[in-house]
């Protein structure tokens, strides 16, 4: 929460200071982004997904069908100080595409979906709009705001680490997970002090006139910020952490260490969780789930001078779903989501999307022969509003048709099947 806070703040900083730049100040140049995404889905486990929801067939095939025609898509979103492209393709083949251009007289938006059609949205507008998000911040003091938040953010931590104190350590012999260790160290997590200074860093958030000022403007602007929810100290678990290491004989202490944390609920006297973890080297193997019971949550990650990867699965309510985000150098970044059903082998549907910190934008909005539609047309009080319906018209009348027939070509068997599919649902 607090760093949705600090980023709502810095946009406003950066909104405002649009018009009042420190003199002799460089802007830095921006060199773009470009993000890369492509999405898979398991058809056997969608299909197994649709019996055991006792769907109709008929569902069933379709969902099938179009995850055939997903799983031969992917996007690409470039974006430089001139503007964005976007295009989706099937087997690399283009069939959407939108393009934004910004300039001088303000911003147009072209797509393959209105092809007709240019939205256009100008400076004019756009300075009233900045002018009235400042307006709601007069008075405050955006940066005190956020130095008074870390400073509060900083003190937490400060608490955090000073929680864990190290106790005598003990010898003998550890088999823990097929690792052997003979040096056992207590850990004295003191979840106590943890809780009176998480509440206390909401209290002086909450009784900071500097910071409340600015949550009152954003608040204004249709932005709501909770706060936290203070921790009651009698109803916190009490936890037995220890850290197991090997040591030799010179007292040099082993690359490896592994920790583990049982939990015990507050008016219970066993263990209902143990979380437990291995650090090597670099590396990173941890767990978690009910003593009784299967592991309900894996975390594995790696750091090394060139990046790093890290990989997280977790089960919520029946279904488990994993994150994973790996750095292969300063200028890409990868990252997947996984979703499963039946079992965390093999994922039902999953998200691949790769980032680079450049990018340049080579297409312009095509503006000739076109309807140009500015933007605040369509906040036009009308019951029926002319713009919204001439918007409509296009995309129904040109742009969907298009796009049915660049997704045949592109992979004519998936996508006739697919529409095949619909007709026979919709009894057509």
């Amino acid at each position: 929460m607090i760093k949705i806070i600090a980023l709502l703040l810095g946009l406003v900083m950066a909104l405002s200071g649009l018009g009042a730049l420190a003199e002799g100040a460089e802007a830095s140049a921006f060199s773009g982004l470009t993000v890369k995404g492509a999405l898979s889905v398991n058809r056997v486990s969608l299909s197994q997904l649709m019996a055991d929801m006792g769907l109709e067939e008929g569902l069933g095939k379709t969902a099938d069908s179009l995850a055939a025609v997903l799983n031969e898509a992917s996007s690409q979103l470039v974006v430089d100080d001139s503007g964005l492209e976007f295009a989706l393709a099937l087997d690399d083949t283009e069939v959407f595409s939108l393009v934004g251009e910004a300039d001088d007289e303000g911003f147009a938006l072209g797509s393959s979906l209105f092809p007709n059609t240019v939205l256009t949205l100008s400076m004019e507008t756009v300075g009233f709009a900045l002018m009235g998000i400042a307006a709601q911040f007069e008075g405050t003091d955006p940066q005190a705001a956020l130095d008074a938040l870390e400073g509060y953010a900083m003190a937490f931590v400060d608490t955090c680490g000073a929680s864990v104190k190290v106790l005598q350590p003990s010898l003998g012999v550890y088999e823990m997970d097929g690792h052997s260790f003979n040096t056992r160290i207590p850990l004295q997590i003191d979840l106590e002090a943890v809780a009176a200074a998480y509440n206390t860093l909401w209290e002086s958030i909450e009784t900071d006139e500097t910071i409340q000022s600015c949550k009152s403007a954003l608040e204004t602007l249709g932005i709501q910020v909770e706060a936290g929810q203070n921790v009651a100290t009698e109803e916190l678990p009490s936890l037995e952490a220890y850290a197991y290491v090997l040591v030799d004989e010179a007292g040099n202490t082993g690359d490896e260490t592994f920790i583990t944390v049982d939990v015990t609920e507050a008016g219970e006297t066993a263990a209902a969780a143990r979380l437990k973890g291995l650090l090597s080297g670099s590396a990173l193997e941890a767990s978690a789930g009910p003593v009784d019971g299967p592991e309900i949550l894996f975390l594995t990650g790696s750091l090394g001078a060139d990046g790093g990867e890290m990989r997280l699965d977790a089960q919520v309510e029946g279904t488990w779903l994993g994150l994973g985000a790996k750095v292969e150098a300063a200028d890409s970044v990868s990252a997947d989501v996984d979703f499963f059903y039946a079992d965390r082998e093999t994922p039902l549907a999953s998200g691949r999307f790769n980032y680079t910190p450049a990018g340049e934008c080579t297409a312009k909005v095509d503006r000739e022969g076109k309807t140009l539609m500015p933007l605040e047309s369509f906040m036009e009080a009308e019951e029926e509003n002319p713009a919204v319906e001439a918007l409509t018209s296009d995309i129904l009348s040109n742009g969907l048709p298009a796009l049915m027939v660049s997704a045949t070509q592109a992979v004519p068997e998936a996508v006739t099947d697919l529409l095949g599919r619909i007709m026979v649902e919709s009894g057509e």
